[in-house]
């Protein structure tokens, strides 16, 4: 064997493994990023659940605040009657129902971007594995090319 086709041969292998390690480096920086865009996804459910207990708390506040109200205004015109209770009992229960439908609306939210950092994942483990199927189709094409060099 000549120095000439001794040097092709040393580098085509070299060539064949920089093209497969680049295809695996591609490899783990994608499953790398899509973990890094996951996490930030699960940091926003976080900040939304702490956003709705604010919200929770802001409301339960107004609804003490408009209670206290519709009894000082009983109490300034002198009526201590059911209808009193009945407006407190509207009060509670269209809160109570507000509530209800922000806590539903929240965990709605955070269902999606939960379902949304699932699928990022999925999508970076899916071209990860596209790269380590290239880096193992890369070596198998150098490897035939330097079998047809060599024989």
């Amino acid at each position: 064997m000549s120095w000439v086709a001794a040097g092709s041969l040393v580098l085509g292998v070299v060539s064949t493994k920089k093209s497969s390690d680049a295809s695996k480096n591609a490899a783990k920086a994608a499953t790398q990023d899509a973990e890094a865009q996951a996490k930030l996804q699960r940091e926003q459910i976080v900040q939304l659940g702490l956003f709705a207990q604010q919200e929770h708390f802001d409301r339960l506040r107004d609804m003490s605040q408009t209670i206290r109200e519709v009894d000082s205004v009983a109490a300034f015109m002198n009526r201590q009657d059911r209808s009193v209770e009945a407006i407190k009992r509207k009060l509670k229960k269209d809160f109570g129902e507000d509530i209800r439908r922000s806590t539903t609306q929240t965990l709605l939210q955070q269902y999606q971007i939960s379902l949304g950092a699932d699928a990022t994942i999925a999508r970076g483990q899916s071209q990860a594995k596209a790269y380590k199927s290239q880096a193992k189709q890369t070596l198998l094409d150098g490897a035939l090319n330097l079998a047809s060099v060599v024989g």
